[in-house]
């Protein structure tokens, strides 16, 4: 089988790089209205606390952030907030979007004094315009 190109058919955006969270992280979003489809990726590494909650949030242009209705996510065990256990150490968890709002993000909430290597991203896909193929 030759080679298929997915490069030109997929987006991917950082919301937060893996690093050690031990404060409340502002949330970061990403533009996803030039794609039908969307994914987060949460990435856990080493985690000392049950003590962080990954909230999904959307928004349209510059309006406020909302937290993502729970029939818009998709995925076994989805909620809208997702506490982060010791059980999830090393560990991604991955989550479908189905809504439809222009951008989409992730506020990651630390309640405690532990701490967890976490980072979180967005896999956009089937995008609206492909790229034109000269060959």
């Amino acid at each position: 089988m030759g080679a298929i190109d997915l490069k030109s058919k997929v987006g991917f955006a950082v919301l937060h790089a893996k690093a050690a969270v031990t404060s409340t992280q502002t949330i970061v979003g990403t533009i996803v209205s030039g794609f039908q489809g969307a994914s987060f990726v949460v990435d856990v590494g080493a985690h000392t606390a049950d003590d962080l909650v990954v909230t999904y949030q959307e928004r349209d242009g510059s309006g406020a952030w909302a937290n993502i209705s729970e029939s818009d996510l998709d995925g076994t065990g989805t909620s809208q907030s997702r506490a982060l256990v010791v059980a999830d150490a090393n560990t991604q968890i991955f989550v479908g979007y189905k809504g439809n709002k222009d951008q989409i993000g992730v506020v990651i909430t630390d309640s405690g004094t532990g701490s967890a290597v976490v980072g979180a991203y967005v896999l956009k896909g089937f995008p609206k315009d492909l790229p034109s193929n000269p060959n």
